[in-house]
């Protein structure tokens, strides 16, 4: 195998490797492969160097560990472009599951938690997903599940092993949100964004999240962290994009700080703590499409 990309901005650079496995212990079904893949490798292709072919796009790696490099399978990205190819929706499904890890490698998908609504495919903690009818080959992990329903989001149905006895699960399924689609606020090299946390109503989290934060920036120097889960400007709960910019905005027209206020991931005793940082306006924007 050829690993192709642009590591370290060093422009069309190859390298070379074996496949060594396929795993899905990292949520998504990748491959595993020794060909060394670094920063800027991401999204080049992984080639066969027999037979010239792309089979996979490389994706990350392991800090530490000596070659454990992964890429994702290039059957999965090319699903999507047939159904561009043939005018139809290639989002994969919203289903508001989350599942239990395949630690020892049972290559089942069961489910742990379901957060569908009314209306939505029903699917109960402990429900082992097989199949999606009509669709050959069995389901072993969610990213085969996705591949399987992009494309068949209204008119498919589900094998399950429920309680010992195979049954069949049918409901509507929303689209996942297109990124495209999705709108944030920038500030002071800090990106917001709508909590993207799967099990966020395991927790309450809701509103708004730190997706990102620039190197060097002001947010960094304020010690504000992927992830943080914003809870209030100034005291007050903020839950959308444009209130939060609406905010800033005054703050920043009136030449004062704010103060925000964010609940943390901690771990030892407490699983969250939370904290507040001042922070000065500056580069405030709308990221994203202007709202309908």
């Amino acid at each position: 195998m050829g690993a192709f990309g642009h590591p370290w901005r060093l422009p069309f650079t190859g390298t070379r490797g074996i496949i060594s496995g396929v795993t899905a212990r990292y949520r998504t079904e990748l491959l595993q492969t020794d060909a060394p893949i670094n920063q800027g490798n991401s999204g080049g292709p992984l080639i066969s160097l027999e037979s010239g072919r792309i089979v996979g796009i490389n994706t990350a790696g392991i800090r530490g560990a000596q070659n454990t490099n992964f890429a994702v399978a290039i059957k999965y990205a090319c699903r999507i472009l047939q159904l561009l190819q043939s005018g139809d929706d290639p989002s994969p499904p919203d289903l508001k599951l989350v599942y239990f890890q395949d630690v020892d490698n049972r290559k089942e998908l069961k489910v742990a938690r379901s957060y569908a609504g009314d209306g939505m495919l029903k699917l109960l903690p402990g429900d082992v997903i097989r199949q999606v009818v009509g669709v050959a080959g069995a389901v072993e992990n969610e990213t085969q599940l996705l591949h399987a329903l992009r494309g068949r989001l209204g008119n498919s149905s589900l094998k399950v092993l429920r309680a010992g006895r195979e049954t069949t699960v049918a409901g509507a399924k929303q689209p996942m949100p297109r990124v495209l689609e999705t709108r944030g606020v920038y500030v002071s090299g800090v990106l917001f964004g709508p909590v993207t946390i799967r099990d966020r109503d395991e927790i309450n989290a809701h509103g708004l999240m730190v997706h990102h934060v620039e190197p060097g920036s002001i947010g960094e120097s304020r010690e504000i962290e992927k992830s943080d889960l914003l809870e209030a400007v100034d005291g007050e709960p903020v839950l959308d994009v444009d209130a939060l910019y609406a905010r800033l905005n005054e703050a920043r027209q009136d030449g004062r700080r704010v103060t925000l206020t964010f609940k943390k991931l901690a771990g030892g005793e407490a699983l969250f703590a939370y904290a507040q940082r001042r922070l000065l306006i500056a580069n405030l924007r709308i990221i994203g499409p202007e709202k309908q």
